[in-house]
């Protein structure tokens, strides 16, 4: 059991830490919740929160005074972290070599009473190929060695673990808030780059919440940046997004090359939708269809109105699991995202439990 109750880091002192430091807390049970994986924005505080619990633990570990209002942990036998980045030129490791080698130590020397904290993992590599390895990582801690495990990502993929190891995983993000303010491209230099952002401002990101909708008009050529605020409490939930652009705007990139990047990313993000949507497209049709077919076969066939009504519910509730599941498609919000997969799986079980009660 590991349960740290406002804690905070235990290099800032008594008095930052009143006027200026947001406290959280960590809650991992052996035999419940012992991974977390904490998403969130960059720069949002989520290697902050993980090296705060690791020290913590060092601490409580050898009788010290822990920076906490109350702790309770047991004895762990190890704490084992990949954090950071860095090459190993004299021996001629790349960045991301020295990732999966410590990685590996990690997986091969962990208990289920170690700590294991794992910062990133992958983004050393192609997106696919990270994803896979972090998610094949994350997956055997969980099934082979079962150690309380911060998991920090960006990959919105290695969330779906959470439904093979339901009860034994949390997901986490560090909370923000956002204003949308319009940034405008009307400075475009370039005939091209007049052209994209006028192709730019007509696109629609459609939400079911409308985090972030791209402007219509034909007379404004614009697309939607956000301004975040970071509130440092982590909190249940996925993150919607990383926020990379707020990053660059913060690093004092070019004006020019940040508009760029909004218009880029938003004609990604179109793209990935359209495709999803397309992907849907048969599935969404045959609920219609196989309503049209109970409605028919009442019409020829009164006698058995009792099975056709029954058809009919078991239709109407298979159109409502894929409408969750459009709704997930088209959602630019992570969290959205999966709160509608959740909706189309639970509703899917009622259906498969309905279905075999039908004569």
């Amino acid at each position: 059991m590991s349960n740290i109750h406002q804690f905070w880091s235990p290099c800032s002192s008594r008095i930052h830490f009143r006027d200026n430091f947001v406290p959280n807390d960590t809650y991992l049970h052996a035999d419940g919740e012992h991974c977390q994986i904490i998403t969130g924005p960059n720069m949002g505080g989520k290697s902050c929160y993980i090296r705060q619990v690791a020290l913590i633990v060092i601490m409580a570990q050898v009788g010290s005074f822990v920076p906490a209002c109350s702790t309770n942990l047991h004895v762990i036998d190890g704490i084992y972290t990949r954090m950071g980045a860095s090459d190993r030129i004299q021996h001629g490791t790349s960045t991301f070599f020295e990732e999966v080698r410590e990685t590996s130590y990690i997986m091969e020397h962990c208990t289920p009473n170690s700590l294991v904290i794992i910062d990133e993992l992958g983004r050393g590599t192609s997106t696919h190929d990270g994803v896979a390895i972090a998610y094949a990582t994350l997956h055997y801690i969980l099934q082979q060695k079962k150690s309380m495990t911060l998991f920090v990502t960006h990959y919105p993929q290695i969330l779906d673990i959470q439904r093979e190891f339901e009860g034994s995983v949390g997901a986490y993000h560090v909370s923000y808030l956002t204003v949308q303010k319009p940034l405008d491209v009307c400075e475009a230099r370039t005939e091209a780059d007049v052209v994209e952002a006028h192709h730019i401002s007509h696109l629609t990101v459609q939400s079911s919440v409308g985090v972030c909708e791209l402007r219509t008009e034909s007379d404004v050529e614009s697309v939607c940046d956000q301004e975040v605020t970071f509130l440092y409490k982590v909190v249940r939930g996925a993150s919607g997004s990383s926020f990379g652009l707020n990053v660059a705007r913060l690093a004092q990139l070019p004006d020019s090359c940040i508009r760029r990047a909004a218009l880029i990313s938003a004609k990604l993000e179109e793209d990935t939708c359209s495709r999803l949507q397309n992907q849907l497209k048969p599935l969404i049709r045959q609920p219609a269809g196989l309503l049209q077919a109970s409605a028919n076969s009442s019409d020829h066939h009164e006698s058995s109105s009792e099975e056709n009504g029954e058809i009919d519910e078991l239709a109407k509730a298979c159109f409502k699991v894929l409408s969750f599941i459009k709704s997930a498609a088209i959602s630019a919000e992570t969290d959205i995202i999966f709160s509608n997969l959740e909706r189309a799986r639970d509703f899917a079980r009622l259906v498969i439990k309905y279905s075999f009660t039908l004569p």
